[in-house]
């Protein structure tokens, strides 16, 4: 909702100043490509000023956007650098964990093999001694 409203506020003048910048500026401009004979010009075309201001305006903002995007290109490699080094942090720990579920079950199983009460503190070691927390 506040989004919506906060988008009315910025676009509503935006658009009104545009149309008051087209409706103001409607007379042609030429626009010439050549610096040398600039009372006939060979290359030359004739646009309304508020869309020449709009054009350049546009193609700024896409400047503007390119450079900061391979400004930022630095960020987007760290980042992903950091991202695989977490993945494989993950898999280790999801691969330690596995090993020590399989050791666990391994130790439990051959601590049954101990007899019929004869030996309760070497059968019960295993169950006593707790991994550390898991991540």
């Amino acid at each position: 909702m506040i989004r919506k409203a906060l988008t009315i506020l910025i676009l509503v003048p935006f658009a009104v100043v545009l149309v008051a910048l087209a409706v103001a500026n409607r007379g042609p401009v030429t626009i010439s490509l050549d610096p040398i004979n600039t009372g006939d010009p060979v290359y030359s075309i004739q646009v309304p000023l508020f869309l020449l201001v709009l054009s350049l305006v546009i193609i700024g903002v896409l400047i503007g956007g390119f450079a900061a995007w391979l400004k930022q290109a630095r960020w987007r490699r760290r980042a992903r650098a950091l991202r695989a080094e977490l993945r494989r942090s993950r898999d280790e720990v999801s691969d330690l964990k596995r090993r020590a579920a399989e050791s666990a079950a391994i130790v439990t199983g051959a601590a049954g093999g101990f007899g019929k009460g004869r030996n309760r503190e070497a059968a019960a070691w295993p169950a006593r001694r707790a991994l550390p927390p898991a991540a």
